[in-house]
């Protein structure tokens, strides 16, 4: 993995932590639904 990538997952993690243990989540904390990423990806 490029350092950039893990900085920005690092980044990304700090903001969502409090909410989640995932990196990415919803704003209520859970984790993304597949189909919504797929439709929007």
């Amino acid at each position: 993995m490029a350092p950039f990538v893990y900085e920005a997952l690092l980044a990304q993690k700090k903001v969502t932590f409090d909410k989640s243990e995932f990196v990415f989540c919803t704003r209520d904390g859970e984790p993304l639904s597949y189909r919504n990423v797929n439709r929007r990806v």
